[in-house]
Formats: C-alpha cells, sequence, structure tokens
C-alpha cells in the first residue's frame, strides 16, 4: 500500500487497524510512515508504558519527554515500573512540577491493582 492509498483510509480504519499492533517496535516503526500515521501511532506507543528494571536507562529522557510535551503526557493511560530497587538510579533532582503533571495524568495502582488516590 502506497502513501496516497492510506491518504484515501478513513483516520477511524487507520486508528482502529494500528490499536491491533501489539509490538512497540512496530509502532515504532509506523512513527516513521508519514506525518498523519506518526500522530496516530505515537498515541498508541504512549498509552502503556511499562518499565522494567532493564528500562532504568530510559527513565530520565522518559520523564524529560513528559514534562516537555502536553501531547506524549495526554497519551499515557497506564504506566508501571516493576521489580523496582533502590542504587540503580543517580541522585534524581526533585522537580514539584514534573510530579504534579505525572499525578494529574495517571492513576497510581498498587500491585494488586487497586487503585491509590
Amino acid at each position: 500500500m502506497n502513501s496516497s492509498s492510506l491518504d484515501t483510509l478513513p483516520e477511524e480504519l487507520i486508528d482502529r487497524i494500528i490499536s491491533f499492533t501489539n509490538s512497540r517496535a512496530t509502532l515504532h516503526a509506523l512513527c516513521f510512515v508519514s506525518k498523519d500515521i506518526n500522530r496516530i501511532a505515537t498515541a498508541h506507543l504512549y498509552t502503556t508504558i511499562a518499565l522494567n528494571k532493564e528500562d532504568f536507562q530510559h527513565l530520565r529522557p522518559l520523564a524529560f519527554l513528559l514534562w516537555t510535551s502536553e501531547k506524549h503526557r495526554n497519551a499515557i493511560r497506564s504506566f508501571s515500573v516493576r521489580r523496582a530497587y533502590g542504587g540503580n538510579l543517580d541522585p534524581w533532582p526533585h522537580h514539584s512540577h514534573l510530579e504534579e503533571i505525572i499525578r494529574r495524568q495517571i492513576k497510581f495502582v498498587r500491585a494488586d491493582e487497586r487503585e491509590v488516590e
């Protein structure tokens, strides 16, 4: 399917098709197809963020992105950090503005999946 064929599809259909993608690598690749596909795929790419201890190297760049991009903040519906332990991050500067933004945008959930107010 070439770019002009994609342009003829309704955006809602493209969004629905992309919603079936369960690979972050595929979503990332879709972001390079076109500006319109980028906008749609980016929303799906940032809907669910799950970090494991191996992903902590990305925590600071992600925090900066969320701090500076309202579009990315608004896309997040679920954010989790699993197998976290102390000592793996350099001292983290305190940014109350960032913490406020993150708390406003997402619901914090414990391991047993109960919402924390």
